[in-house]
């Protein structure tokens, strides 16, 4: 989880090649503003959203304290092996059906042999 969220900002931006004059223009924020808003302790919660959509990142995501997110993909995978294992599942109950069917027609068979004998 992340303690400086402007840092963290600000870090971003250069990745992404955007100052922070930039980011302020687009904000409608002066360069010092924004500069004074990146060196709060933190930032409201409108506020991180514009950046965020400003920038194109998420920046809550620092905020989460999950070690081990789940990706999109992986989260696709996984609904399509539930959907998956829905669909065995329920041909196995069908094949147990039919199983326990030919069972007690064995048994049915096996009674009527032994009183034959």
């Amino acid at each position: 989880m992340i303690t400086d969220i402007g840092q963290k900002i600000k870090e971003i931006c250069y990745q992404k090649h955007i100052s922070v004059p930039t980011l302020a223009k687009k904000l409608g924020f002066s360069r010092s503003g924004m500069y004074r808003l990146l060196f709060q302790s933190d930032i409201s919660l409108n506020m991180l959203q514009r950046i965020s959509k400003e920038v194109d990142h998420n920046f809550f995501q620092y905020y989460y304290d999950d070690t081990n997110p789940l990706t999109k993909a992986e989260k696709i995978q996984l609904t399509k092996q539930i959907k998956d294992l829905q669909q065995e599942n329920e041909l196995l109950k069908v094949h147990l059906r039919l199983q326990n069917q030919t069972n007690e027609i064995l048994a049915t068979q096996l009674k009527q042999l032994k009183q034959k004998e």
